[in-house]
């Protein structure tokens, strides 16, 4: 078994070995030598083949074929190919998504291998599991495909095993439309559910936030106006104290200020009688 080089892969697609048509304009009226077959934008690679979105269909009921499409986050998106392969009895195939849908964040599923005697277009889909929009049209490149020659013929090929089935086998992309969402990761409906539930939870929260907060309020009021009160008691206790002491002391200048004159009064008193028994005693 060998991998089929850039020059072995030219010769069978003009041969209509491989590729039996699909292929983009101006390579399907070339010759084997042709130089625009070895250039960077050919199908044909040093060991692989590029193929091309021939029709794109988005998830849905209603089936209808485009030629453009912008694949948002999330969504998905299903890709025929433009190409026909025709493989005959030696030689089988390996599929890959090229290395620009990667690097976007485009997965690529249901692609892989294809048996010898495969005819037909190829059908798989695109998942955008990225963070930007990436939009994708007819003609891109949406898949490079390995080529490899048996040694000899197998013994019954895919199209022996299918007698009776007509050829090109033509995709049916109904039944998988039916089976995708259109956003694969239901993106919008969860989104919506999480807006739903968070109005919800915030509602329930602030509700018990300003149940609590009420509380709260009142609790710190009673304990405040319990304490204010207690206070004001405090003070009350104090003034009337401050007001005995002021009376009190205020009374007590006023008996020493009596005293005195008292004090004052009798010792003039005493002073007098003396003056009169010393003028007595003269006479």
């Amino acid at each position: 078994m060998k991998q089929l080089n850039d020059y072995d892969l030219i010769q069978k697609i003009l041969n209509k070995d491989i590729v039996k048509s699909g292929l983009p304009e101006p390579y399907c009226n070339l010759t084997t030598n042709s130089n625009i077959w070895y250039g960077k934008d050919s199908p044909v690679q040093p060991a692989s083949l590029d193929v091309h979105a021939g029709e794109l269909y988005i998830p849905s009921d209603e089936i209808n074929s485009r030629d453009s499409y912008c694949l948002s986050s999330g969504q998905t998106v299903i890709i025929v190919t433009s190409e026909e392969l025709n493989l005959p009895s030696n030689i089988s195939a390996f599929g890959f998504p090229p290395d620009k849908l990667s690097q976007k964040g485009i997965l690529m599923v249901n692609l892989g291998h294809i048996d010898p005697g495969w005819q037909g277009k190829i059908k798989f889909v695109l998942i955008n599991v990225g963070k930007e929009d990436y939009p994708i049209k007819k003609n891109d490149i949406v898949g490079t495909f390995l080529f490899f020659e048996l040694d000899e013929n197998v013994r019954v090929d895919y199209k022996q095993r299918r007698q009776g089935v007509q050829f090109p086998i033509q995709p049916s992309v109904t039944d998988i439309s039916k089976v995708l969402s259109k956003d694969f990761l239901d993106v919008d409906k969860r989104a919506n559910e999480i807006v739903k539930k968070t109005v919800n939870r915030n509602t329930l929260i602030n509700g018990i936030i300003g149940t609590v907060a009420v509380a709260l309020i009142s609790v710190i009021g009673y304990f405040y106006s319990q304490n204010y009160s207690e206070k004001i008691n405090n003070i009350n206790t104090e003034v009337q104290s401050l007001k005995k002491d002021y009376e009190y002391n205020k009374l007590k200048m006023e008996v020493d200020s009596l005293e005195k004159i008292i004090y004052n009064f009798d010792t003039s008193n005493i002073n007098i009688d003396e003056n009169l028994q010393n003028k007595q005693a003269k006479y």
